[in-house]
């Protein structure tokens, strides 16, 4: 019974992957010269999109793709520790969307879409720099652009 609903079920497979702390020239699929083959036979037989606005946090920019529009439309400025004094109050960072917005995850919803997920690997206690292994930075890998070395 299962193999025949997924016989006539005709939508096709959707899966977005969001990589915080990467760059458009951090994957193979973009010719970066790093070798990411499951990203790049994602891409190739999928669509990439490739005209995007990140920001330097990564609930900002999750906000925008879930949704669409600006994370100050959203409410999304900013969240918890991160909303300074002069922030505080005000519409755009009140650190959650709010909740008579449509998001991605309702659209698809009413598409007849079942699952959509946000994995987090790291853990509260993980999210520092101090308790990562410098290994794993971002600077450690070899790209075509790193903002890591700019000084503000």
């Amino acid at each position: 019974m299962i193999a025949a609903a997924n016989a006539e079920d005709q939508r096709p497979d959707i899966l977005i992957v969001l990589a915080d702390d990467m760059g458009w020239a951090d994957s193979g699929a973009f010719d970066s010269g790093i070798k990411t083959p499951s990203i790049n036979s994602i891409a190739a037989d999928g669509v990439r999109f490739t005209n995007f606005y990140t920001n330097p946090m990564c609930a900002p920019t999750q906000v925008t793709l879930m949704s669409g529009a600006d994370h100050h439309v959203l409410g999304g400025g900013a969240f918890s520790i991160l909303t300074a004094p002069n922030q505080q109050g005000q519409p755009g960072y009140v650190g959650y969307l709010r909740p008579e917005l449509k998001t991605l995850g309702d659209v698809m919803r009413g598409a007849g879409y079942g699952q959509m997920l946000n994995w987090r690997p790291d853990t509260p206690t993980a999210r520092s720099t101090a308790t990562r292994n410098p290994v794993t930075w971002p600077s450690s890998v070899r790209t075509k652009a790193s903002y890591l070395s700019k000084q503000a």
